[in-house]
């Protein structure tokens, strides 16, 4: 690949272009803006000089960058022998279809024609171009910002294995991460990271900015993620996430699993938009959290019900598989003798957890612990209780006291689940979907591999009790012994 062009000199197309000129090809931006596209050229060489003088770069290297990136003014001047076209203009299918024909009366027949679209169907952009162009047609969806973040999704649609599998090639061999799917909507990475947000949405039910900034805490400390979804979506734009969200959920028929909140639609007709506008979910407020207490409570650890108490407990952790009426039962006689109890309450339905909890201290996720750490809730704050989950069983707890049960199982569950189905779709390999999220989104893990670090039924449980599940016409796609393989 010697020659390419650039259609769209947005924050996308500007850093394309910045990405192939520093792998020594030759660039052509075009914007029809033409103001907007030399300011877009002059913020290329800024940012490289930055880099610069940080020494990324040498000096020589930046003269070769800026020889490599030309500014196009006029599309019918592009240059004839380009080999690959990525278009990134507005997201829209009619002026993208345009362009793309235009570029067929200019262009040879060996150029290939790809969209960086994240929304739209490739198929429907393809389908709109002459039938002799329509074979060199594909999807390449960069990440932004495209000179660091690795990730390329390589969307194909019938009889591309070639071309997908030439740029798979180029790709890997220059740097990047590049993964091949299918055409479907979101394709991986916006698919699956719709739950990230929308379970977090159905967990906290309406706006509350204390249950934000708990869920988000949960997430970076228990799940590992760099950020929460509230402040996430504050940061890359909360109309952005909403749009991809309305693109998911519209292009799979409007399934009730990746259905727009409320809480968000509500968030952008009144313009808060997240830190572009300083009008958000958090506006960058994080969860201060105090340190462990020295203080803990004499606690006692049990798996099974009929284990003797000690006199002197003052906390029980109790882990067992017994019955619901005879964990009542055994909660009571402790409560009686002043014993608080902790137990693990993640896999219950919503009914039974709060019977269970009116006769409890809190619960844990010990089922659900990860990264050394896991999750608690507490009826009220109780330092000697998180001391002693910590020197009992050697594991960092990390609170909050909403009641409407536990955040990282549901939220996880969510996007394993959303993971095993687009596998069972065969949307992308399983190699590549786990791929797409480690390097599209920064996932601690692959949600593939990742699930593997817990117990199948655990995760169908949580399913299955979620409060939404029997309310939505497709329940069935919330259970995971639909895609997963039983005995497995």
């Amino acid at each position: 690949m010697k020659k390419i062009l650039v259609v769209g000199a947005g924050t996308m197309g500007s850093g394309i272009s910045m990405w192939f000129a520093q792998q020594n090809i030759s660039v052509q931006l075009f914007d029809i803006d033409q103001d907007f596209l030399q300011s877009s050229i002059n913020r290329c060489h800024q940012l490289w000089e930055k880099l610069l003088a940080k020494g990324k770069f040498s000096s020589d290297d930046l003269e070769m960058f800026k020889c490599n990136l030309q500014p196009l003014n006029d599309l019918k001047s592009a240059d004839s022998e380009t080999d690959l076209v990525i278009e990134a203009i507005v997201e829209k299918l009619k002026p993208k279809v345009e362009v793309f024909n235009t570029l067929h009366e200019i262009l040879k027949g060996h150029c290939i024609f790809a969209t960086n679209t994240s929304g739209l169907s490739v198929q429907e952009i393809k389908k709109s171009l002459p039938l002799n162009r329509q074979k060199n047609f594909i999807g390449l969806h960069f990440f932004n910002p495209a000179t660091i973040m690795k990730l390329v999704e390589i969307v194909t649609t019938v009889d591309q294995k070639e071309i997908a599998s030439n740029l798979k090639t180029f790709f890997d061999k220059s740097g990047k991460v590049p993964v091949r799917c299918q055409d479907r909507p979101g394709f991986i990475c916006n698919r699956i990271a719709r739950n990230f947000y929308g379970e977090a949405f159905r967990y906290a039910e309406t706006f509350n900015k204390e249950i934000f900034l708990s869920i988000d805490h949960i997430m970076r400390e228990v799940g590992g993620f760099r950020m929460g979804p509230f402040e996430l979506m504050d940061l890359i734009g909360i109309d952005i996430n909403l749009a991809a969200t309305t693109n998911v959920w519209e292009g799979f028929e409007c399934d009730p699993r990746f259905a727009p909140h409320v809480i968000q639609q509500e968030m952008v007709k009144s313009g808060k938009l997240g830190n572009k506008n300083g009008e958000g979910f958090l506006n960058k407020e994080k969860l201060e959290v105090s340190p462990f207490t020295d203080m803990a409570y004499r606690t006692q650890v049990i798996t099974c019900l009929s284990e003797k108490i000690n006199d002197s407990t003052e906390l029980v952790i109790e882990l067992s598989t017994s019955s619901i009426e005879k964990k009542v039962n055994f909660y009571k006689v402790l409560q009686s003798k002043k014993v608080k109890v902790i137990s693990d309450l993640s896999t219950y339905s919503k009914e039974s957890f709060e019977l269970l909890l009116k006769h409890l201290d809190g619960s844990i996720a010990y089922k659900f612990q990860n990264n050394n750490k896991v999750e608690v809730l507490l009826k009220k704050d109780d330092e000697k209780i998180l001391s002693a989950i910590h020197q009992s069983l050697d594991i960092t707890p990390v609170a909050h006291i909403h009641p409407h049960g536990h955040i990282f199982p549901r939220i996880i569950s969510m996007i394993f689940n959303e993971a095993k189905i687009a596998e069972d779709e065969k949307l992308a390999s399983s190699d590549d979907l786990d791929l797409a999220m480690r390097f599209g989104l920064n996932y601690p893990q692959g949600p593939l591999a990742w699930l593997k670090s817990f117990e199948l039924n655990d995760l169908k449980k949580v399913l299955r009790n979620l409060p939404s599940y029997n309310k939505l016409e497709s329940a069935s796609r919330y259970c995971l012994a639909e895609v997963f393989n039983e005995g497995k």
